[in-house]
């Protein structure tokens, strides 16, 4: 039950992820709310994994009425939002960089999730079209790669995440993954006319 759970919120946060890589600047409010949605409620569902796994239905009701709370909060609270949506995708997207990183100093284990993550809240602040684009081509397709590679460590293709294990193997293929969806997105956004006006 709880795998079938997992999988399937893996493969919703995969179609919302590249709606908002496709189409993020034309709806980027109402998939704010979901991305809220999606954030709260998986925060909930993790933490009763850890600290309570044998209360299932709790669980399952307590993080819907967390994805609520995420989906208004995320809705009303725009700016905040915004910086914390962009910080988390800088986030996500420090580990693929690490491994790039030939220096031994230990600060850069926590100087690197940092920066990105002021960089991508700073850079989704910004409004202005092209930064928006941007910005929800590469969130999508961060959110996208991570639920992914995720899914296949569940069906046993990967033994362990990113963070777990980084080699370059591992980070080209995240990187190759997050490439082909970033740019893919950013064409498709680029290329709406209706978003345009």
């Amino acid at each position: 039950m709880e795998k079938l759970f997992a999988g399937s919120g893996l493969v919703a946060i995969m179609l919302c992820s590249l709606i908002y890589c496709f189409f993020g600047y034309r709806f980027f409010k109402l998939l704010l709310g979901l991305s809220g949605a999606l954030i709260f409620a998986s925060l909930s569902w993790l933490g009763f994994q850890k600290f309570a796994p044998e209360m299932q239905m709790p669980a399952i009701i307590i993080s819907l009425i967390c994805g609520l709370i995420g989906a208004w909060f995320f809705h009303k609270a725009f700016k905040v939002a915004a910086f914390i949506y962009g910080a988390a995708a800088g986030v996500t997207l420090s580990p693929a960089i690490r491994p790039f990183i030939n220096s031994p100093e230990p600060w850069i284990e926590w100087a690197l999730p940092i920066g990105c993550a002021l960089v991508g809240g700073v850079l989704l602040l910004i409004s202005r079209r092209i930064i928006l684009i941007i910005m929800t081509a590469a969130s999508g397709a961060i959110y996208f790669t991570m639920s992914l590679f995720t899914f296949l460590i569940q069906i046993n293709v990967f033994e362990k995440t990113i963070t777990e294990s980084p080699n370059t193997f591992h980070s080209s293929m995240w990187l190759l993954s997050f490439s082909l969806c970033f740019f893919s997105g950013l064409f498709c956004q680029f290329s709406d006319k209706e978003a345009k006006n």
